[in-house]
């Protein structure tokens, strides 16, 4: 069954060592397009994330917000950077003795300079990163893609009707082809007879020029051309892989051959048909723009 490309998933997890909250949105694209938001720390193993949606998404543009804060108590220590309180010190007293001021330096005045501590996170291995995010990544895509396959099953039907509103509309076209072309030689012949109705006519040359007329109005090969693509289609949209480009390929052709079918028709039954199938394929074109 054929997927959309809109959906939406998230899960958030907190244990004793971390809290962890994934949240993945998509939309339509042409490709796989990817955009992260993610702690830095997070950016050496970005890569081994979109391998793994990869496996889930073919095609949409993806939004991954990942947070991720280590909860373990030796994960932040805080250390005094010595080096820079000495040098405030050896400032502060340099200024006391230059201007005769007489003044204790305090804690509180040195600490807020500011660099007087230092922040060492204990940094998580890669491999044991990806390790604690990777189930629940993989538990939010399969939601993800329980969306969009509801969302495919909508756009499937959707289709289908609009599928069952071409059926009458060829019927029509296939039962005035004939007709049409009669028609169309009926009014050669009379249009030749009016003109030349007093002058010798050769009607063998008449018929050859006819026969050639009634060839170019003829548009059989475009009709079975085009219940070829329709079945095509069909076939397609019952795929289970990512089919959405093909579609719209197919698409073109349904298209180009309406188009054909249109600048031959010489009658407004059959135009009228033609401009109706335009309309319902488009609406089918619209809906194809949303499937993966």
């Amino acid at each position: 069954m054929i997927k959309g490309m809109t959906g939406y998933a998230q899960t958030s997890i907190e244990n004793e060592n971390y809290l962890l909250d994934i949240e993945i949105k998509t939309v339509n694209h042409k490709y796989f397009d990817i955009k992260f938001r993610t702690p830095k720390f997070l950016n050496s193993i970005e890569e081994n994330i979109k391998e793994i949606i990869k496996r889930y998404i073919n095609r949409g543009h993806i939004d991954v917000n990942i947070k991720f804060s280590d909860k373990r108590e030796n994960s932040s220590n805080i250390a005094v950077n010595h080096s820079v309180v000495n040098n405030y010190i050896k400032a502060y007293n340099d200024i006391k003795e230059t201007y005769g001021i007489n003044s204790e330096i305090t804690l509180g005045l040195v600490t807020k300079s500011g660099d007087c501590f230092e922040i060492k996170n204990e940094k998580i291995d890669d491999d044991e990163l990806l390790n604690i995010i990777e189930p629940h990544l993989i538990f939010v895509l399969e939601k993800l893609v329980k969306m969009r396959e509801n969302g495919g099953a909508g756009i499937y039907n959707a289709i289908n009707k609009n599928l069952e509103e071409v059926v009458p509309l060829i019927e029509k076209i296939k039962e005035n082809k004939d007709i049409r072309i009669e028609k169309a030689i009926s009014r050669i012949k009379q249009k030749v007879k009016t003109i030349l109705e007093d002058k010798d006519i050769n009607e063998d040359r008449v018929l050859q020029e006819i026969i050639i007329l009634s060839d170019k109005y003829d548009i059989t090969e475009e009709l079975n051309r085009l219940d070829n693509h329709i079945l095509l289609f069909r076939k397609n949209l019952m795929s289970d892989a990512s089919i959405g480009k093909k579609l719209d390929f197919i698409l073109q052709e349904i298209n180009r051959e309406l188009n054909t079918i249109g600048a031959k028709s010489y009658d407004i039954i059959v135009s009228q048909a033609v401009i109706d199938l335009k309309n319902e394929f488009e609406k089918i074109r619209e809906q194809v723009q949303n499937i993966e």
